[in-house]
């Protein structure tokens, strides 16, 4: 019976390491995760602007030809 309660310990300890690996690798794509999403949050502001200023030196150049006409 000494046995069982010896195996039985063992693999509560086994159980119980496994456990706390899951919550680490879990925790470490919680932050992997967010670091993803403020990249993207970024990017997608980076390429906003880009497009905001693209339309800003078309809408100069479009002022300066229709100037140049009159």
């Amino acid at each position: 019976m000494r046995d069982f309660w010896i195996a039985a310990a063992e693999a509560r300890d086994r159980f119980e390491e496994c456990i706390e690996e899951l919550y680490e690798d879990i925790v470490h794509k919680e932050g992997v995760l967010e670091r993803e999403e403020e990249e993207a949050k970024r990017e997608a502001e980076e390429k906003k602007r880009h497009a905001e200023e693209e339309t800003r030196k078309r809408q100069r150049r479009k002022q300066k030809k229709s100037s140049k006409t009159i």
